[in-house]
């Protein structure tokens, strides 16, 4: 489960290193980094289900710890999807009005 976790942490990291980048790069390239931070995301949140059920294989002086840890990590994917939806909308309404 660690392992598992700290990886997911990077990951998460990676996405908002990502979502910076997305927001300064060029048109021409935006939609690889998309492609590739919904991808981190979908892997998270994959990672995030299997950690929810490894949680419940803990120790129960562990288990709620460990529960706090996966919803934080949940919550932070979470936000980090409406970011890339942000990033998204203010890109197409630049091409709406700018050609």
């Amino acid at each position: 489960m660690d392992s598992l976790g700290k990886q997911t942490k990077v990951l998460l990291h990676e996405i908002t290193n990502g979502l910076v980048y997305a927001e300064r790069v060029a048109t021409e390239e935006y939609e690889a980094v998309e492609k590739n931070i919904q991808k981190q995301l979908n892997t998270v949140l994959d990672n995030c289900e299997r950690l929810d059920h490894l949680v419940k294989k803990e120790p129960p002086n562990k288990r709620e710890e460990a529960k706090l840890h996966v919803d934080k990590m949940k919550y932070d994917c979470k936000h980090l999807q409406q970011a890339l939806q942000s990033i998204q909308q203010r890109r197409y309404l630049i091409i709406i009005y700018h050609g």
